[in-house]
């Protein structure tokens, strides 16, 4: 939407809805549930409110006088997003649901009294992170918030029943995607090559370790190893499920001492019409959190090159891994 064109009759009857949107929400809501974190780092839904009244204080009306005065010469001053810690401790969620609704009142009473035009809605001012924006790019950056944080706190009621809706969960991207990482590749082996390459300690010292040991049988155990300087020297976990030559499934450490972090593999060999076999992993149990993240991405590139290893080894030009 154009700056000229916000339309701030539409804006204002939008903000104003969002305090009863809240109630209708959260109202009742168990103090343990308001106050819950997803993960570490992460908000609970008592600290969105917080936020939200912040904003209303310190933020969107605040911003908008300054703009309105002091157009690009004097930059916003910078807004802290995480003050509502220090400021609702103590609080109850039906009090800071109440604070917002009266700040938010205050708010739209105020900006009926700037009489905003398509002039001032043009004004520009200054971001100390993004630079020039408009009066009218606040505005709307007002009511978006609003729904980004409506969508969090949608995103946290709905989590606690993820397991609970089963299957359904594929059509339900309000429920957190957990973290995974899926990997499949084609080689030009029997399946049983592929399989013994995978589940035996000669297969894999072959093209990836150096002194595997498997124990193959749920239950067991599959330990990779690798000499001195190739960063993490020992890895692996306990053995849960085998079907030779088609199914293993088994947990990594793949940060040792790090149980948090334990992920679940899947392994799985398919013999196509040609002859060749199509290696599939499925890798699942990284936390939602930043270190989850890394883990995932960080073992997402080790398979990538393990297969690729792998491939190279059971078909034609044998390479090893090696410390990078």
């Amino acid at each position: 939407m154009a700056d000229a064109t916000l339309d701030l009759d539409e804006l204002g009857a939008a903000l104003a809805r969002t305090p009863a949107a809240l109630h209708a929400l959260l109202d009742g809501l168990a103090a343990e549930r308001a106050h819950a974190r997803p993960a570490p780092g992460t908000w609970s839904v008592f600290d969105v409110v917080g936020h939200l009244t912040w904003g209303e204080l310190d933020d969107w009306l605040p911003r908008a006088r300054h703009l309105l005065e002091h157009g690009r010469e004097r930059p916003f001053a910078p807004f802290d997003r995480e003050a509502m810690f220090a400021r609702d401790a103590g609080k109850t969620l039906p009090q800071v649901l109440d604070e917002f609704a009266a700040a938010r009142a205050v708010s739209l009473a105020e900006l009926t009294a700037l009489r905003l035009d398509a002039r001032a809605l043009a004004r520009q001012g200054e971001h100390p992170a993004l630079g020039t924006v408009t009066l009218a790019n606040l505005l709307a950056t007002w009511l978006v918030h609003d729904h980004a944080h409506l969508a969090q706190i949608a995103r946290a009621l709905a989590a606690p029943h993820a397991d609970a809706v089963g299957p359904w969960r594929a059509y339900l991207p309000v429920l957190p995607r957990p973290l995974e990482v899926r990997f499949a590749t084609r080689i030009a082996a029997p399946r049983a090559a592929v399989w013994a390459a995978l589940t035996t300690p000669a297969g894999l010292d072959a093209w990836f370790t150096q002194g595997a040991a498997v124990d193959l049988r749920a239950g067991g155990s599959i330990t990779f190893r690798w000499p001195p300087g190739a960063g993490v020297v020992e890895s692996g976990g306990p053995v849960d499920e085998v079907v030779p030559p088609e199914r293993l499934v088994f947990r990594w450490d793949a940060v040792h001492g790090r149980p948090e972090l334990l992920t679940t593999v899947v392994l799985t060999l398919e013999t196509l019409a040609d002859g060749a076999t199509r290696v599939a992993v499925h890798e699942t149990g990284f936390p939602p959190t930043d270190e989850g993240r890394r883990s995932q991405l960080s073992n997402a590139t080790g398979w990538g090159e393990a297969l690729t290893l792998l491939r190279s080894q059971l078909e034609s030009a044998p390479l090893r891994w090696t410390a990078v």
